[in-house]
């Protein structure tokens, strides 16, 4: 019903559009439902249904109704509150990263919402619906300018012996670590992950080292890894049971400040989202 709401309305402001000879673009909106968050589905299933039955179908549709083949991009932003639903961690954000990695300018992944304020276990307050408007915003604004519109997250983790090393994505604004709005929930938000064939490692607690100015964040390894799939996972591992938001959910405590304020005037982040990343080693 609400995809038909949503095409009907296209349909409607198409028809004024040419009736008063003004243009007409099309954005697609998409908010997830926060208790969709369990592991019986897997990451393929939830990112068929963000692109294909999601974008791909309503941009096929606008297609039709306007006789163009125009993009229609999808925003969404990140489902971080799986700990309220019980679970450790969720196949949904992998998704949500993977479907606007491989699907770029269709399906933005503007950012998480782990950052809160929330009422409840996994749902915001009015405050964190308007910030949430804010953050949306400027990544609508900065995709129709032709800014970058993949996600606030990490391109690359080299490993050289027991140093690893994160590669934030080049965004506009500054990129830092922020332990202040965020609590830390150890090392970041950062867990090293791999297929337990070899050695037990992990980040050494307290061993980041980070440099103003840079994008560029390094840890230390308990022991050089001898496991296979090593990978590292930002930001997807939580306790069950917890609330979702800044200090007990899910999280990671990197961000980019894009040197804006948002509509309650306090300064406008683009955090980072959560996902994982295959490890290199240098």
């Amino acid at each position: 019903m609400l995809f038909e709401n949503a095409v009907a309305a296209v349909a409607q402001s198409w028809k004024l559009a040419q009736l008063f000879g003004l243009e007409h673009e099309v954005i697609l909106d998409f908010e997830q439902g926060e208790s969709n968050a369990s592991l019986s589905s897997s990451v393929a299933y939830y990112k068929d249904a963000i692109v294909a039955k999601i974008q791909q179908r309503f941009e096929a549709r606008v297609q039709d109704i306007k006789g163009t083949t125009e993009t229609v991009p999808m925003f969404i932003s990140q489902m971080n509150s799986w700990t309220g639903s019980s679970f450790a961690t969720s196949n949904v954000p992998v998704a949500q990263f993977e479907a606007a990695m491989e699907n770029p300018g269709k399906v933005i992944l503007a950012n998480p919402k782990y950052i809160g304020p929330f009422a409840d276990k996994q749902h915001y307050t009015t405050e964190g619906y308007m910030d949430l408007g804010s953050m949306r915003g400027y990544a609508i604004d900065l995709h129709r300018k032709g800014g970058v519109s993949l996600p606030p997250s990490f391109i690359s983790a080299v490993r050289s012996g027991t140093e690893l090393a994160l590669t934030f994505r080049d965004l506009p604004g500054t990129f830092g670590i922020d332990r202040t709005r965020v609590t830390d929930p150890g090392n970041d938000g950062v867990v090293w992950s791999d297929d337990g064939t070899g050695s037990s490692v992990s980040i050494v607690p307290g061993s980041a080292q980070f440099t103003p100015g840079s994008r560029v964040v390094k840890y230390q390894l308990s022991a050089v890894p001898t496991g296979g799939a090593q990978t590292v996972r930002i930001g997807l591992d939580g306790i069950p049971g917890n609330n979702g938001g800044p200090t007990t959910g899910p999280r990671t405590t990197f961000r980019i400040d894009t040197g804006k304020l948002n509509r309650r005037g306090n300064p406008l982040y683009r955090d980072c989202v959560a996902h994982k990343l295959n490890v290199t080693t240098a």
